[in-house]
C-alpha cells in the first residue's frame, strides 16, 4: 500500500521483544483500546452494509476516512475505503469524519505501539552489555530499581484508576533515578582513557587493561539507565498520555545520549576484546542507533487526538469483529 496513515490501529502487533510478563500486560492494554475503537466504528454509519459483503476469514483494513483523498458527499457523509491484507481495494463506504473518541484511542495506540518498540529496542542494547557488575551504588540505582518493581506491581491491577495511579508512582521513582544515573554515566565516559596508545601510555602497565576495567564500571552505568528508560518507555506505553510520553521519553534518551555515548563508542575500542560477538563498542552504537529512528519516528507520529480528527485512522479488523451488535 503507497498511503500513509496518521494512525493504525493493527490487528496484532508485535511486542515479543518485551519480558514474557512485559508482553502480556502491554498486549491486553492494547487490546482494550482496540476494543474501543471497534465499538466507534459499529456506530458509524454504512458499517452494516460494508460488514455483510466481506469475507469473515480474512483481515481488512479500513481507512476513516480514506486519508489524502477527502471528499464530501452531499449526503455530508466522507467516504472510506477498505483494503485487503495485499492492498488492494476491497469497497468503498462511508463515514462521519474521525470521532473525537476515535481519535484519541487512536493516538493512546500510535503512542503506545512506537514507545513499545523502543523499549523492545532498548532491550535488545541491555543484552549487548557484557560487563559484569562489580560495583553498585544504591543511592544512584535504588530509584531506578524502585520504580522497576512499582511498575512490575502495577501491571497485575486490574483496576485502571489504581493502575494508573501506581504507574505514575512508577514514573517518578524511574525520572528521579535516571536523573541520578545519567550523570555518573557522563562522569564516568569522562574518565576513561582516550582512545590512544602511545609507548608511554603502556609504560608501567598496559592502557587497553586499565580502559577495560573502567569499561565495566561504565557498562554498568549504561545497563541500568538503558533499562530504566526501556521500564519507562513501558510505563507511559500503558498511560493514555500521548504527548507526555513522547515528551518524558525524548528528554530522557537525550539525557543518556548526552553523557557522551558517541564518545563512549570511541573509547570502548580501546579495550580488550573479550568475545567476537560482542565488540566493546556494540551496544553504545546500538543506543546511537536506536535514539536517532526514535526521535525521527516520534516527530512523524500524530499525537495530538485534534490532528487526527482533520486527518485519517485506519485500523485492521475482521468480520466478527464489527458483526458483534449488528
Amino acid at each position: 500500500m503507497t498511503e500513509e496513515f496518521n494512525a493504525v490501529i493493527s490487528f496484532d502487533p508485535a511486542m515479543t521483544g518485551l519480558a514474557p510478563t512485559s508482553e502480556r500486560f502491554q498486549l491486553a492494554v492494547f487490546s482494550e483500546r482496540r476494543e474501543r475503537a471497534l465499538c466507534e466504528l459499529r456506530t458509524l454509519s454504512g458499517i452494516p452494509e460494508l460488514a455483510r459483503g466481506l469475507k469473515s476469514d480474512r483481515v481488512y483494513r479500513l481507512v476513516v476516512p480514506e486519508g489524502k483523498v477527502l471528499q464530501k458527499g452531499k449526503d455530508g457523509l466522507y467516504r472510506g475505503v477498505v483494503y485487503r491484507t495485499d492492498g488492494k481495494i476491497s469497497q468503498h463506504a462511508k463515514f462521519e469524519r474521525v470521532p473525537p473518541s476515535l481519535a484519541r484511542v487512536a493516538s493512546a495506540v500510535g503512542t503506545q505501539i512506537m514507545l513499545v518498540n523502543i523499549s523492545m529496542q532498548l532491550n535488545r542494547v541491555e543484552e549487548a552489555i557484557t560487563a559484569v557488575s562489580v560495583e553498585l551504588h544504591n543511592d544512584r540505582i535504588g530509584d531506578v530499581l524502585a520504580g522497576v518493581q512499582q511498575f512490575e506491581v502495577a501491571m497485575h491491577m486490574e483496576a485502571g484508576s489504581r493502575r494508573d495511579g501506581a504507574i505514575q508512582n512508577a514514573i517518578q521513582s524511574l525520572t528521579e533515578g535516571l536523573v541520578k544515573i545519567t550523570l555518573e554515566l557522563g562522569s564516568r565516559i569522562r574518565e576513561l582513557p582516550e582512545p590512544t596508545n602511545t609507548f608511554w601510555d603502556n609504560w608501567g602497565g598496559s592502557k587497553s587493561k586499565l580502559a577495560t576495567s573502567q569499561l565495566r564500571l561504565t557498562e554498568d552505568a549504561f545497563k541500568v539507565a538503558v533499562h530504566g528508560a526501556s521500564v519507562l518507555a513501558e510505563c507511559y506505553a500503558a498511560l493514555e498520555e500521548p504527548q507526555a510520553g513522547v515528551v518524558a521519553m525524548t528528554r530522557c534518551l537525550e539525557n543518556i545520549y548526552s553523557s557522551g555515548i558517541p564518545k563512549a563508542a570511541e573509547k570502548a575500542r580501546l579495550a580488550e576484546v573479550q568475545d567476537q560477538r560482542h565488540l566493546p563498542e556494540t551496544p553504545w552504537l546500538q543506543f546511537d542507533e536506536k535514539y536517532l529512528a526514535f526521535s525521527n519516528r516520534a516527530k512523524q507520529t500524530a499525537l495530538d487526538a485534534k490532528t487526527l480528527e482533520q486527518g485519517s485512522v485506519a485500523i485492521d479488523f475482521q468480520v466478527n469483529e464489527l458483526m458483534e451488535v449488528l
